[in-house]
């Protein structure tokens, strides 16, 4: 019953305060809101208390804080809060660094550009050869964001982290702390971040067969002859640390000769491209790293560009063939299924072909 409530609103907008509470209905008076919301977490601890069942299952863990995380008083922490307030920073974070959040200098307030909903990015796909998925990688994002997309202000609160001459930063800073707090609008920019998640997708479609054709060359990937594992090197040779098992021989039995063979692999090691191989470099860098090792040596060696380069012919050769088999398995195919799964195969080995077509122009 609400009707015993009173609410009245001061000028004062950067803090809430419980100033009395109607007889009959008093856990305190005259309390901070840490202490109040501290006891209601308490009592919330025991499924078997009254005060839990009055609650939605959700409210637990994703009902925020009406209190600045910043502003609250040692040892109290809102159990509830923490974990969502990380994650709704990070969703505030990926949406500023990707340039859908916006602050102009001097302003103080930022501004979330949305993503345009009539482009349905799920049923959207890649076709063809790198350079035809690039161009239409470009195309897509036109289409998603462009100069008539929606746009919502953000703002922020009080004083926090503003100071006497607040900068850029300070007032970006403002403005996600109070954001964090708004449940409604931390689920519209997470709602973003899935699009910018799908087109980080598209992206590592056209990046990661440029890797893998890499790995190759480097000889960072290895079929062991008689207990069929498929590892993954630290580097070429002298690394202490054991290789990543991509495929555990005993469990699945692939070798070169397969015609998906290249394909399982590529499937395997993508995982791990954006994983960390030591303190200091991913597995991509580690990739990149090693082949720049390599070039390097073509100035005091000819010997070992040639054989690179014959390296590069040799798995040209085998996708550009896999990539015709495959291309004609699909015309063949009448089931749609099918047809765009071998497809996708098909593309698979193109853009390894155009990746290896690449390198070899890159060495030349």
């Amino acid at each position: 019953n609400l009707n015993n409530l009173i609410i009245k609103k001061s000028s004062e907008i950067s803090s809430i305060s419980i100033v009395k509470v109607t007889a009959g209905y008093a856990l305190y008076n005259n309390a901070l809101l840490d202490e109040c919301e501290g006891c209601y977490d308490s009592m919330t601890e025991d499924k078997n208390t009254s005060i839990y069942l009055h609650l939605r299952p959700e409210w637990i863990d994703k009902m925020p804080s009406p209190n600045v995380e910043v502003s609250w008083q040692k040892p109290h922490t809102s159990r509830r809060t923490v974990e969502t307030n990380k994650r709704n920073r990070a969703y505030f974070d990926r949406c500023y660094n990707a340039g859908n959040i916006t602050i102009n200098d001097g302003d103080s307030f930022a501004t979330l550009t949305l993503a345009d909903e009539s482009v349905n990015l799920e049923n959207s796909k890649l076709y063809g050869s790198l350079k035809e998925k690039t161009l239409q990688l470009e195309s897509l994002k036109q289409q998603v964001w462009h100069n008539t997309c929606k746009t919502i202000n953000l703002y922020g609160m009080g004083s926090y982290a503003k100071g006497s001459n607040p900068d850029k930063d300070a007032i970006l800073k403002n403005i996600k702390e109070n954001i964090v707090r708004d449940y409604e609008m931390c689920s519209i920019i997470a709602e973003q971040c899935k699009k910018l998640d799908k087109i980080n997708d598209f992206t590592n479609e056209i990046k990661y067969p440029q890797y893998f054709a890499i790995a190759l060359l480097c000889e960072l990937i290895e079929r062991k002859q008689y207990i069929g594992d498929i590892i993954l090197k630290r580097q070429k040779v002298g690394d202490p640390q054991p290789p990543v098992v991509l495929i555990n021989g005993n469990v699945e039995s692939h070798n070169e000769n397969d015609p998906d063979y290249y394909y399982v692999v590529y499937n395997a090691i993508c995982p791990y491209f954006e994983e960390m191989v030591d303190n200091s470099r991913k597995w991509v860098e580690l990739i990149q790293d090693t082949w720049k090792m390599i070039t390097k040596q073509f100035v005091g060696d000819p010997n070992e560009k040639v054989r690179i380069q014959n390296i590069i012919f040799k798995y040209g050769n085998i996708f550009k063939y896999f990539q015709e088999e495959y291309r004609k398995q699909a015309e063949r195919q009448i089931d749609l299924i099918q047809k765009k799964k071998i497809q996708s195969i098909s593309d698979f080995y193109q853009s390894c072909f155009d990746s290896m077509s690449m390198l070899y122009n890159h060495i030349q």
